[in-house]
């Protein structure tokens, strides 16, 4: 039986990352109506990336970064380095990317232009202090449960994507470990 992708029991690789992060979309725009939020905020660094691959498929490697996701709207994210904002710009053409020398400052300027919508912050341990805690802090709900409740239960293209993932690491540790074989034939390592 054949695991790899392609195969019946992994299906296709064209399109899956697109038809999946609409799929996010979908249930993130339901689980916002259901709770009454208009605009969730997203923070994320290099330590903490989880919540903003989720709601923007993007992994921060360098500084703070910031997703806005409205429920009508396309996503923006605000990000501390300029290298990080011209991959993003490449790696999603359809997030509005905007790099800022203070992050921070630029996501209060946004939520206050935001006016009388429900806003809500995610996740608690990633929110910088100050955008929690600070003049804006009160008027913004917490949607860190609502966030790891949509990333704990896994849809079934999800798991689809689990398992060609699995399969394709699969076949990569394949190839190593032929490749570390006693008796092949390699060339030698230099130290």
């Amino acid at each position: 039986m054949s695991f790899g992708p392609g195969s019946p029991e992994i299906g296709p690789m064209n399109g899956s990352t697109d038809a999946l992060a609409g799929e996010r979309r979908a249930r993130l725009a339901v689980a916002m109506s259901g709770e009454g939020i208009d605009v969730l905020v997203v923070a994320g660094n290099a330590w903490r990336s989880d919540y903003l691959r989720f709601v923007a498929g993007v992994t921060v490697v360098e500084g703070q970064a910031f997703a806005l996701i409205e429920r009508e709207k396309p996503a923006r994210l605000i990000i501390e380095s300029a290298a990080e904002a011209a991959r993003f710009r490449v790696e999603q053409p359809g997030l509005a990317v905007s790099w800022e020398p203070s992050p921070i400052e630029a996501a209060e300027n946004a939520i206050r232009a935001l006016g009388a919508k429900r806003i809500a912050l995610a996740p608690s341990a990633a929110v910088p202090y100050r955008l929690a805690m600070g003049p804006l802090g009160s008027g913004i709900a917490r949607a860190t449960a609502t966030l790891d409740r949509l990333m704990l239960r896994k849809s079934p293209a999800e798991i689809r994507a689990f398992r060609r993932a699995a399969a394709l690491a699969d076949e990569g540790y394949a190839v190593f470990r032929e490749a570390g074989r006693p008796n092949v034939a390699s060339p030698p390592a230099i130290w």
